[in-house]
């Protein structure tokens, strides 16, 4: 253990060991400048935290070594040993490309040791400036927090860098779902369609996209009209992958009357189905498929077939299949559907969430209730509502 004066500071080195390999002595050196820490007295007294700190860490066993790698370095080891095996398939490429498009080209050359909060808080303030959304920063944010936090694990460096930083706020645009008028111009375009009992469903549950394609007859009961939604597609294709919700927390989902008939006629059409492919037909007990039995392509389903049905309902483009689930939260509420219970229905995580998600959509009459609250408290009379 020394501190020396070296040039215009103070160099710290201090033993950890020998190599394991070659049993040459090791040490871990740290150098502070009079000028960084803002006169010499000041930098001898900084030295002396940091030899204090350093042996702390050696008698603890926590003293990490500095590492030589790069952060494009090991965000590329990252992506292929942790990301990759351990998201899903249509999470993982845009993992790829935030880290490709967007850390690497700014921070990538950084020495992994080297990499300070500051060089964080520049990237995202550079990508504020070119534009991105304050959602896609935060995404940029959670990507380096996940990646920096595996370098920890893995005795890389010491701490992550990101803790230090403040993830960016994502500013919240209230969902916008489709009016009544819109819906019924959408499922009228649709009739005598193969998509019109999913669209039906997607409006009166409103499961996501993926549920929808992965829901099973055995998980649905037409007599007591209810859904058990336990599996999405996450891959179409000829080998394809099926996952749990979201949340991965399997909920029952009511079927209204009108969608429990539709059902009950994509039950006898595919019966027909399969009678006519016989030993070709692909049976994955789907409720919406194809022809042959194989799932829909969720892609294609939204880029072509939903974008012409929008067009031959005389909807705007820029209305998406996800707009659906917005539609049945939004109406639910509006027709005074106990909160909790909508949220129970399309799985969301938290009660709290539906309400601030779609505080817009709550009934004028529960508005009404804590207009009158408000002005009981501060004793003042509420004027009568004009009658509508």
């Amino acid at each position: 253990m020394s501190i020396r004066r070296k040039g215009n500071g103070y160099e710290v080195r201090v033993y950890v060991g020998r190599d394991p390999t070659t049993g040459r002595k090791l040490y871990a050196s740290k150098y502070v400048s009079d000028q960084e820490a803002g006169g010499q007295e000041k930098a001898e007294k900084r030295a002396k935290r940091i030899e204090a700190d350093l042996i702390r860490q050696v008698e603890t066993n926590t003293y990490v070594p500095p590492a030589q790698k790069s952060l494009a370095e090991h965000l590329d080891e990252w992506l292929e040993k942790e990301a990759k095996p351990n998201t899903k398939p249509r999470t993982y490429p845009r993992y790829e490309e935030l880290v490709r498009v967007h850390i690497k080209p700014s921070l990538g050359a950084i020495r992994l040791n080297k990499l300070t909060p500051a060089h964080v808080v520049t990237l995202l303030a550079e990508k504020r400036k070119e534009g991105l959304s304050s959602r896609t920063c935060l995404h940029i944010y959670r990507v380096l927090h996940r990646a920096l936090e595996v370098a920890v694990q893995w005795g890389l460096v010491g701490r992550n860098v990101c803790d230090a930083v403040r993830a960016p706020r994502a500013d919240d645009e209230a969902p916008v779902g489709l009016t009544a008028e819109e819906v019924e111009a959408l499922l009228k375009a649709a009739e005598g369609e193969r998509l019109y009992p999913l669209l039906l469903t997607a409006v009166h549950t409103g499961m996501r996209q993926g549920e929808l394609l992965g829901l099973r007859w055995a998980d649905v009961d037409l007599k007591t009209g209810v859904a058990l939604v336990r599996q999405a597609l996450e891959k179409p294709g000829r080998r394809p992958v099926f996952t749990t919700p979201k949340n991965r927390k399997p909920r029952v989902v009511p079927l209204s009357a009108q969608v429990v008939e539709a059902l009950k006629k994509v039950q006898a059409e595919q019966a027909l189905e399969r009678v006519f492919y016989g030993k070709d037909y692909e049976d994955y007990d789907l409720v919406f498929c194809q022809p042959n039995g194989r799932p829909l392509d969720g892609l294609s389903l939204t880029r072509w077939h939903f974008k012409r049905l929008l067009k031959k309902a005389g909807l705007p483009e820029s209305i998406r299949f996800h707009d659906l689930r917005h539609t049945f939260v939004s109406r639910a509420l509006q027709a005074g559907a106990n909160p909790r219970a909508v949220s129970e229905i399309v799985g969301h995580y938290d009660p709290g969430f539906t309400l601030k998600r779609y505080a817009h959509a709550l009934p004028q009459d529960m508005r009404e209730a804590v207009r009158r609250l408000e002005l009981h408290l501060n004793h003042r009379a509420a004027p009568r509502s004009p009658e509508v």
